[in-house]
């Protein structure tokens, strides 16, 4: 498989496995709440966030470093970079789309769209991603077809331009 076909496909599975995760979530603790900004069963953060887990991940190991220095690493860097990531995802959908998705009102927020305990959260995240979650679903992702791929691929922008057709305030 290319290997920029692999990250797309990690994008759009990560996604869908993100967007599954916060609604099943929301289903058993009966909370109401949307689960990224688009229409399709994709939450782009999730996406995007397991694409720099995996980058981060890979740049980190070929250093052959001993393996708890490897884990700190891949836990602190990517604690950092999600919280950002989550910072800036939070208010770009509150300047686009006059919404808000989540806000974190703690002892320890950082800003309204992250805190420590979520970064700490996304440091443990990024490690069961790269230790555990990944093989598994490397061995799914070699399996989807270029087709299907694609066919996300233009689905993904339909939802994006209809998104902000729809939801885009004037």
């Amino acid at each position: 498989m290319v290997k920029h076909m692999y990250y797309i496909n990690c994008f759009f599975v990560y996604s869908i496995l993100g967007y599954l995760l916060e609604n099943i979530f929301s289903l058993i603790n009966h909370l109401n709440y949307e689960s990224g900004f688009l229409y399709g069963p994709w939450t782009v953060v999730y996406g995007f966030g397991s694409i720099i887990i995996i980058f981060i991940a890979n740049y980190i190991s070929k250093y052959n470093l001993k393996k708890s220095i490897e884990v700190f690493l891949i836990f602190i860097t990517n604690s950092l970079i999600l919280g950002i990531i989550e910072i800036l995802g939070g208010y770009f959908i509150l300047f686009f789309f006059h919404k808000t998705f989540w806000n974190y009102t703690s002892n320890f927020n950082i800003t309204p769209f992250t805190s420590l305990e979520m970064m700490i959260i996304w440091g443990i995240a990024a490690l069961f991603l790269t230790y555990i979650i990944k093989k598994s679903i490397d061995h799914l992702i070699i399996y989807i077809p270029n087709i299907i791929t694609c066919l996300c691929v233009l689905l993904m922008f339909i939802d994006l331009f209809l998104t902000v057709i729809f939801n885009y305030p004037t």
